[in-house]
């Protein structure tokens, strides 16, 4: 009782199928299109292509002959010498220039030191004045040594000749023996030129130097009487 009550009077139409085939068919289009290609069930991948890249080899070694040359240099550019303009000339008919050379106090010209004549006369330098050392007469009463006893007892007689160095002061301050009779005579002459004899010191343009000088000096028995 039921049953009849859901159960359709009519039945289905011909319009609801063919919608429902068209949606059907539709779906399996897009299915077919989206999926990759299925041959006998196996799905395939596409295929790998595989290229052999080529190893860069090594350089060539450099030969030796190449490798010693120098390597070329780079061109130099040069440069044209920078010249200066020429200078103007001046006609010097219109521009007078007065060359006279100026006069001196006495009328006369001041030379420039060149030419022929008119110049300053430069004196050379005069070489200096020098004086020699002398006795000062003051002390010649103290020139002459002692007489040595010993050459005196024998009655010997003798020379020396020295060579005294003559200070500024006017005293001995050096002596060097040239020549003697005995020892006793020159050790004599020594000590007398060191202990009293005085000079007149030389003299360099007015200045008082040192100097050498040389001396003689003679013991005679009879200068004893």
């Amino acid at each position: 009782m039921y049953a009849d009550r859901f159960q359709s009077k009519r039945g289905m139409s011909p319009g609801g199928i063919a919608m429902a085939t068209g949606a059907t068919g539709l779906v399996l289009l897009g299915i077919a299109t989206a999926a990759p290609k299925i041959v006998g069930g196996i799905i395939k991948d596409p295929p790998i292509v595989i290229r052999t890249i080529p190893i860069p080899k090594d350089p060539p070694p450099v030969p030796p002959e190449q490798a010693r040359k120098q390597p070329e240099k780079s061109p130099i550019t040069t440069v044209d010498r920078i010249v200066d303009p020429p200078v103007p000339q001046v006609d010097r008919t219109e521009h007078d220039v007065d060359v006279t050379p100026p006069q001196g106090n006495d009328g006369g010209s001041v030379g420039t030191g060149t030419g022929s004549g008119g110049g300053v006369v430069i004196d050379p330098p005069r070489p200096p004045v020098l004086i020699g050392s002398t006795l000062d007469p003051r002390y010649m009463a103290e020139f002459q040594p002692y007489y040595p006893p010993d050459e005196r007892r024998a009655g010997r007689e003798g020379r020396v000749v020295i060579r005294v160095l003559i200070g500024t002061d006017g005293r001995v301050h050096a002596v060097e023996p040239v020549s003697a009779t005995t020892e006793s005579f020159l050790q004599a002459t020594r000590r007398r030129a060191l202990e009293r004899w005085r000079f007149k010191p030389a003299t360099r343009d007015g200045v008082a130097v040192e100097s050498w000088r040389e001396m003689a000096v003679s013991f005679r028995l009879e200068d004893l009487e």
